[in-house]
């Protein structure tokens, strides 16, 4: 911002960008759409299974709960329960108890 602040022509614009609650925002809006773009990236893989998805969401879930984004944070609620219930929830849960790799694990997490 300093280093280019003659480009920048708004006022209004140059107010917020001056303002440390804007990068506040901007650091918690980074930190809940990184483990979103993670999760988007390891599900595409080739080795992606049920069980893989069912636990990305569930990480997804946590993190949208305990972020503290406000009004994203609320959007954020909206969109993935709408998401959660395109789900069979059941197929997913026994896709994760079968999985070796999960069985043990995250039992915290579900009960």
């Amino acid at each position: 911002m300093l280093n280019h602040s003659e480009e920048i022509s708004n006022d209004t614009v140059k107010k917020i960008l001056k303002k440390q609650k804007f990068y506040d925002r901007v650091n918690t809006l980074a930190q809940l759409l990184r483990p979103i773009k993670n999760a988007i990236l390891m599900l595409e893989g080739n080795q992606t299974n049920l069980a893989d998805a069912f636990i990305q969401m569930i990480r997804l879930a946590y993190l949208i709960k305990r972020c503290n984004a406000g009004a994203f944070q609320q959007h954020a609620i909206k969109a993935f329960n709408k998401r959660w219930v395109e789900f069979d929830v059941n197929l997913y849960l026994l896709a994760y108890f079968l999985h070796p790799r999960f069985r043990g694990k995250y039992k915290l997490l579900l009960f």
